[in-house]
Formats: structure tokens, sequence, C-alpha cells
């Protein structure tokens, strides 16, 4: 499996933290969040992953070209250039790396969610775009998706009181509805992935179990208590059941 992550915000909430220093590159433990985060995608079966980068995008990348264990899965850039691109817009840029079917996740979400299954349930699905969500009815974050019997509906941009689920941070793209159904120049991808529920092209994957996230102060000092006590990765995933 290959698994683009999308890397390049700027990191405004963190800067009391981080500085000018990227919040991949955050200390965590005995690791930075990145080492956690690809070590963890490699044990769930990503073999390939695509960091597409922007401020301070290049810290990213000469710390990760010193990662050649076979624990870590093989790494290439994609970078937005001289300006940001937004999420939708950093995937596209970074699609001539890309595989018909690929997964994308966030830069700063460490994910209890099994990849081999998704990726069975979107090629049997034969819709284009597989959305994980969560039902979180507004806890930890503000929920962004209804589901019912089956179907989904996903607009970030339009909360409505029935809306009980969240955006888990994973989903599979079809690389070539992707390339037709999205602008050029900078978007959110939050408006592909709308107009891909609009258009009924979209499977969701419901995940229970909560997340973690270093993309706030609080979520990262969550984080780090959390993998400071959970360093055994591969034990961490048979236990979730997820490997």
């Amino acid at each position: 499996m290959q698994c683009l992550i999308l890397a390049g915000g700027l990191g405004t909430r963190m800067q009391s933290i981080a500085k000018d220093i990227p919040k991949a590159l955050l200390p965590a433990g005995s690791q930075t969040f990145i080492d956690w985060q690809l070590q963890w995608l490699r044990l769930l079966g990503v073999s390939e992953v695509i960091m597409a980068l922007g401020h301070r995008g290049d810290l990213i990348e000469k710390y990760l070209q010193t990662k050649t264990s076979l624990i870590y899965p093989k790494i290439k850039f994609s970078y937005d250039g001289s300006s940001p691109l937004g999420t939708g817009g950093a995937v596209k840029r970074a699609i001539t790396h890309l595989q018909e079917d690929f997964l994308v996740a966030y830069g700063d979400s460490f994910l209890f969610i099994n990849l081999v299954k998704l990726m069975r349930t979107h090629v049997k699905a034969k819709n284009p775009v597989t959305f994980s969500i969560m039902k979180n009815q507004n806890i930890g974050d503000t929920s962004n998706v209804t589901y019912r019997n089956g179907q989904m509906f996903y607009d970030k941009f339009n909360i409505t009181p029935d809306m009980e689920f969240i955006d888990y941070g994973m989903s599979v793209f079809s690389k070539n509805y992707f390339i037709k159904n999205s602008p050029e120049g900078t978007f959110d991808l939050a408006q592909f992935v709308t107009q891909a529920c609009k258009d009924q092209r979209i499977t969701p994957f419901v995940v229970n179990e909560p997340f973690y996230e270093t993309g706030s102060v609080e979520g990262y000092e969550i984080f780090k208590n959390f993998i400071e006590s959970n360093t055994n990765l591969r034990k961490l995933a048979t236990e979730k059941g997820i490997i």
C-alpha cells in the first residue's frame, strides 16, 4: 500500500512549542512524531510513503533521509512550491508519484485503523473515494459527518445539528477520478470529498477507536504521554486488532 502524508501546514497552533520546527519533528518519547507515525504505518502494511511538504519541509526531508531501516516505508517527497497549495492542491502536486489507488493521511495524526480492511472495502465497493469516519458526537472536536443507514454526508464548512460523526483522517482515493474531479491550484481537500458525497461516489468506513493528534498543544501533550507508555508498536497494533 502507498500512503500520501499531508505535512505541509504552517502549524500555527503549535508555535508556542515548536517555534520554527515542523511539528512532525517534535520529540515524543525517544523519537520524533514522524518516526512513530512512519513506523506505525509500515507495521499496518504501508510499503511506500509520499511526504507532501511545505513550510520548512526541507528539515523533514533532511531528517528522513537518514531513515533506511526496514521498519520504515520507502519515502519520497513532494513540495508545494513557492506558496501553500492547501491539502487538495498538495495531493494534486504529488499526483505523478501516486498509484491508481492510494491512501491519504494527515501529518499530525496517529490512527487506529485496519488499513488492509480499508483497502479491501475500497476495492469491493468500486467507488473512487473511501472515507473513514468515527462517531464522536462533538467530543474532542466538532462532528462534521452525517451517517445513517450506510449513507454519509461530509461538509466541514457547513456544520449541522445532525452531524454525529467526524472525519477520522484516513481515506483512499482513485487517482484518475481525483485528477478529473478536482480543481487546479490551491484548494482544500474537504471540497473534493464533499462533492464526492453529493455525487454519491464515496464509501464510508466506520472506525470505533479514538485517534491521537499533534496539531494542538493539548493533543501533543496527550500523545507524548500515550506513546511513552506504548513504545512497542507491534504489541499495541495487535492489542487493537488492526494487524
